[in-house]
């Protein structure tokens, strides 16, 4: 009798938030099919191509040798923008953050390309950044979004299903791994303390994801989005993509505040800004 391996779930790309919430809650990841589809990945890859083109390799083993990385997409794309708002996402973001935080924000947006020959990343949690001890709440959630087809050879994402429920000490062992595989325009979403890592890219042609995070609003943000997003264009903006990238003021107003007033008085007009002010 064959003994199953570790599997990443499937859903559909009508899913609900609260049913990608259940599952991420229970499995630590989730991967929804075809859920943004290729026409927007195409446009999100024209909206970087040139940034891409340009870039400088990564620096050493976890950053990849033969790795791309392309941040502040929120700046970059306008694919990338809606892809951050759409609705089943943030409900799961609601269900699986707001228990510890009054809101949440955007965490870190990039594009992650692994070159031919690019060997597997080290496998690791990403909420290590904050020394915090365990037991702590769900502090990130993370969507990797396939630019293009990820397959087992290319260098999709590994993720060790249920290892966010795992102890801080225990080490992850190779058979307790699985790519994740899926067709362009599909996403991988997994919690902050689920372990994972760049897969290694045995194929001819790079593979490119697109990562788009949140984490809890009282936390620093992985990446400087007040400096990645000026002002002048944050004011293009929805509000909500206006709040998930710090232009506001939470936790009752007491966190991010500027001269007593909600930082989104630098993108109102001078007759709007009294109701911004927080006291």
């Amino acid at each position: 009798m064959a003994v199953m391996g570790p599997v990443i779930p499937r859903l559909a790309r009508d899913v609900t938030g609260r049913q990608l919430a259940e599952v991420l809650a229970e499995h630590g990841c989730a991967i929804v099919e075809r859920m943004a589809g290729e026409a927007a990945m195409d446009a999100l890859m024209a909206d970087i191509a040139a940034d891409l083109e340009t870039r400088n390799l990564g620096i050493d083993e976890f950053s990849g040798r033969r790795t791309k990385r392309v941040s502040g997409l929120m700046a970059k794309s306008a694919t990338a923008r809606e892809l951050a708002l759409l609705p089943a996402v943030l409900e799961a973001a609601d269900i699986l953050l707001l228990p510890s935080c009054q809101d949440y924000q955007l965490h870190v947006t990039h594009v992650v390309q692994i070159g031919p020959g690019e060997a597997g990343q080290r496998l690791h949690r990403d909420d290590t950044i904050y020394p915090m001890p365990q037991p702590k709440p769900v502090t990130e959630l993370h969507g990797m979004w396939a630019v293009c087809d990820f397959t087992a050879d290319n260098g999709a994402t590994v993720i060790a299903p249920g290892s966010h429920r795992w102890a801080p000490e225990r080490e992850v062992q190779p058979h307790e791994t699985v790519p994740a595989v899926m067709p362009k325009g599909s996403a991988a979403f997994y919690l902050g303390n689920t372990i994972h890592g760049g897969g290694p890219n045995r194929s001819n042609r790079p593979r490119t994801g697109a990562l788009i995070g949140y984490n809890l609003g009282w936390l620093r943000q992985e990446e400087n989005q007040y400096l990645t997003v000026f002002p002048d264009q944050a004011r293009t903006f929805p509000d909500r993509l206006q709040a998930l990238l710090g232009y506001s003021a939470t936790h009752n107003g007491h966190l991010g505040w500027i001269d007593a007033g909600d930082p989104r008085v630098l993108l109102k007009d001078p007759s709007e800004r009294k109701k911004y002010l927080v006291w």
